[in-house]
């Protein structure tokens, strides 16, 4: 069955264009190696074939293991050693069954697909992982670290990962302004893993290092679009709109909080600014983590 399988995704990829199948080769082998249910595989391998879940795989976030580079190689050997791992400390009888039971979750979400499906397959057994596994996220530093983050450095990034596949970051930069300020342009996980508290998990690990490494400084939230996620969760963080305005690189920041009417006047409907203080970002930062990974970030290697 397992040449089988292998011919099967590589005949079906010979049409799609813009994805690797390796990433599906390697998790139906790994499959078969653990002795799952064959009727089970079939099922998965119905979804993880399908036209919508290949269109959703092709919008997703196609660096993360669909890439045909040996960037993508190395991230595959390392998620595909977790598995191993984890077959051995749980024992592969166990490790089966939790396959097997993420096998069922997932082609019960599949059969609920419609049109505004935005997760994929690929991201459905990464939810099954954090679910079952958190003590295995892992949130790493970009090669630049806040650190040694200054108004000429380039941006820096925070990533969680799971064996080497990114699930969420956030980017950031310090910028000129009439205040020490930090911004950042993108806190986001991948489709299917929002409502998780990664997000949460990711910005309490930024504020702490913010308040490590440069204690005073605010924090804007940049380019928040109306009524989406960022504008609800960011005011039970703390933050507030402002109003902002860039002249020549240099950001001019009045703190004062905005009512909904003058948010609304200043911005109409298109994207704002949600503001942090240095007090505010100083307590989120002392708040601890008890529900993923681990409380310390590990450097990115070079």
């Amino acid at each position: 069955m397992e040449e089988k399988i292998k011919t099967l995704i590589e005949t079906k990829f010979e049409t799609v264009k813009g994805i690797s199948p390796e990433w599906f080769i390697r998790f139906f082998d790994m499959l078969e190696s653990f002795g799952v249910n064959e009727d089970k595989i079939s099922k998965a391998l119905d979804f993880a074939l399908s036209e919508q879940n290949l269109n959703l795989t092709q919008r997703g976030n196609n660096r993360n293991g669909f890439d045909k580079n040996s960037r993508t190689t190395k991230m595959l050997d390392e998620f595909y050693a977790l598995m191993q791992r984890l077959s051995k400390n749980i024992k592969e009888e166990k490790f089966r069954k939790f396959l097997e039971d993420s096998l069922d979750y997932m082609v019960a979400e599949y059969e609920k697909f419609d049109s505004s499906s935005e997760t994929c397959f690929k991201n459905l057994f990464l939810k099954c992982l954090v679910q079952t596994f958190p003590e295995e996220l892992e949130l790493v530093s970009g090669r630049t670290k806040l650190a040694e983050m200054s108004t000429e450095s380039d941006s820096c990034t925070i990533d969680l990962k799971l064996g080497g596949m990114t699930i969420g970051d956030i980017h950031f930069e310090e910028v000129q302004g009439n205040t020490p300020l930090i911004i950042f342009t993108d806190l986001r996980t991948l489709p299917g893993l929002k409502r998780m508290g990664l997000g949460s998990y990711i910005f309490k690990e930024f504020c702490k290092q913010v308040s490590s490494y440069k204690p005073g400084y605010s924090v804007v939230a940049w380019n928040v679009m109306k009524d989406k996620d960022g504008s609800k969760v960011y005011p039970k963080w703390g933050a507030h709109p402002v109003k902002l305005e860039v002249k020549n690189d240099f950001w001019e920041v009045d703190p004062t909080p905005l009512t909904e009417e003058q948010t609304q006047a200043f911005y109409g409907d298109g994207s704002r600014i949600y503001y942090f203080s240095p007090e505010t970002i100083a307590l989120i930062g002392m708040q601890k983590n008890n529900r993923y990974g681990k409380e310390c970030i590990r450097e990115k290697s070079m």
